[in-house]
């Protein structure tokens, strides 16, 4: 798939997912099931990351088995910054681009007063644990199930579910968000267009529960995934950093037949 399509994807679903939060107010089921058919209708062609902290952990693991790749190969002229790492940072911007698209649409619809906000009684300390616990359960789902499902929808719906649990849960600590670029495009946007900076007040708090949460979950996504490669490899089955899982075991099966 074109880069061009990808990068297309990655906005449109990530302001498909802005959209769907400012409209339903972040409630817990309207943005799981929302989320789980946007990453159907997107991520079979761009992966569905619509989440910074997704795209830095899919960095991370890419990285890190191509480091043991380099290491393996024992050639150090090796590049690490391979064409997918390069095109990973690319969905930064198509994210922080469909965030503020998918805000805007939403606040010119609904006209509504609502954004992302530590809850009354919450503290800032509560909603960045909450957000780091959840964000690091998201990333690992994401990272184990993109190596492990075949099926979008499948995967979709772990993803989709997570993020459910995660509102449902944590909601009234933090607001549920997971997601720093489109938490703060909506706090953004009701600034704008409210005259209401108050929203702004907490966005540091939607930043390093995340991002720390993501630090943890590519840290526990990798070592589970590090010691699935090690047992397909006492199988004496091949593996590559970016063809693991059951599809490789299906290439496998057909290669021994």
């Amino acid at each position: 798939m074109k880069l061009w399509r990808r990068l297309v994807a990655e906005t449109y679903g990530t302001a498909a997912l802005a959209f769907v939060i400012f409209a339903s107010e972040g409630e817990a089921w309207s943005v799981g099931i929302g989320f789980w058919v946007i990453i159907v209708g997107c991520g079979f062609i761009g992966g569905a990351h619509f989440n910074p902290t997704v795209t830095c952990a899919a960095i991370a693991k890419d990285l890190y088995f191509r480091h043991l790749q380099i290491k393996k190969a024992k050639d150090k002229s090796l590049k690490y910054f391979t064409e997918s790492v390069q095109e990973d940072l690319l969905y930064l911007v198509a994210q922080i681009v469909g965030a503020l698209l998918g805000s805007f649409f939403g606040q010119a619809v609904w006209d509504s007063p609502w954004s992302v906000s530590i809850a009354g009684g919450s503290t800032e300390v509560q909603a960045i644990f909450a957000e780091l616990i959840f964000t690091a359960h998201l990333v690992l789902v994401v990272l184990v199930s993109a190596e492990l499902m075949d099926s979008v929808i499948a995967s979709g719906m772990a993803i989709a579910f997570t993020v459910l649990a995660g509102i449902l849960t944590v909601g009234d600590i933090s607001g549920g968000c997971f997601n720093p670029t489109v938490c703060i495009a909506i706090d953004v946007v009701k600034a704008i267009f409210a005259n209401d900076t108050a929203s702004l007040t907490n966005w540091w708090v939607y930043i390093v529960g995340p991002f720390l949460g993501a630090v943890l979950g590519t840290i526990i996504g990798i070592t589970f995934l590090r010691e699935k490669i090690q047992i397909n490899k006492k199988k004496k089955m091949k593996w590559h950093p970016k063809e693991f899982g059951l599809a490789l075991l299906k290439d496998h099966i057909k290669s021994d037949n």
